[in-house]
């Protein structure tokens, strides 16, 4: 009858074990979720990374004036090249990727587009013309952007600088 009392309960290491199992666990799906929840931000900066580069990159070595196009009401970003006086979008099947129109993923959408680093205002016409000219120089903005189905977590990406680096800003560490 004592063997029978005794046993009621987990040993320590019993739970030990459990408890290393279940940390385990953890911290191998953890980071695994935390990356899904950021891909699409890392997808959107690094697009617009290549993409900028690419332009000024064109823009000086072949004297040519650049817009990057954010098209609100379409959720796309899309590029435009000045020829001969003439606007033209960058068609669908460019053989260059990177100039292609650049569709924002289904669940999440273009909130805002702010034309300075300092305005707290936000401007949101159908379209924002960010331009990039023969110097090199982009104009100054930051790109908002979030998931449909969370509003309240918006995403920023914003340039510094006059060639346009350009930085994530996380929703938990923006200063607003």
């Amino acid at each position: 009858m004592h063997a029978e009392q005794a046993r009621r309960g987990f040993t320590l290491l019993e739970l030990t074990f459990a408890t290393i199992v279940i940390s385990l666990i953890l911290g191998l799906t953890i980071p695994q979720l935390q990356s899904v929840m950021t891909q699409v931000p890392q997808q959107e900066l690094s697009y617009l990374t290549r993409t900028l580069r690419q332009l000024r990159n064109d823009a000086i070595l072949q004297n040519r004036t650049y817009w990057l196009v954010f098209d609100l009401q379409n959720q796309q970003i899309r590029i435009e090249e000045e020829d001969s006086g003439e606007r033209e979008a960058f068609a669908e099947d460019h053989p260059e990727r990177t100039l292609r129109p650049h569709l924002i993923p289904e669940d999440w959408e273009i909130a805002a587009v702010l034309l300075t680093q300092e305005e707290r205002e936000l401007i949101q016409p159908e379209e924002v013309e960010i331009l990039v000219d023969n110097s090199g120089f982009v104009t100054p903005f930051r790109y908002q952007f979030r998931e449909r189905e969370q509003p309240e977590e918006t995403w920023e990406i914003a340039t510094k600088g006059l060639l346009g680096r350009v930085e994530m800003l996380n929703p938990n560490t923006k200063d607003s």
